[in-house]
């Protein structure tokens, strides 16, 4: 059994995660059929708000994370994109360019 653990960033100990043991105990245990689980099954966050997740991932590691991309990429990928609307091309923009401007500190270009 794999087993992974959190780390309590407030008393700085460790923590066992019985939520994060290996698939094959928790999410696709032996005794079922690997395809009727799959639709089931949930990713093993620290929490389910991205913001809160990023925070505690930098706490721990460090600011690791960063964006390969610039405005003009994203405007040139979307131009690009032949299969959906522009409206939801416009969203798509709108939604990348708020978060980049959240998170501008990753941005590399």
């Amino acid at each position: 059994m794999v087993e992974l653990f959190n780390k309590d960033i407030n008393t700085d100990d460790r923590q066992s995660s019985k939520g994060n043991q290996s698939d094959t105990t928790m999410d696709y245990p032996m005794s079922q059929e690997t395809f009727n689980l799959i639709g089931n099954v949930t990713s093993k966050t620290f929490c389910y708000d991205f913001d809160e997740q990023l925070d505690i991932a930098e706490q721990l590691y460090g600011t690791r994370i960063k964006l390969g991309f610039n405005m003009q990429d994203v405007r040139s990928l979307l131009s690009e994109e032949p299969y959906y609307p522009e409206d939801v091309k416009r969203r798509v923009q709108e939604i990348i360019f708020e978060r980049m401007r959240k998170y501008r500190y990753l941005c590399e270009k």
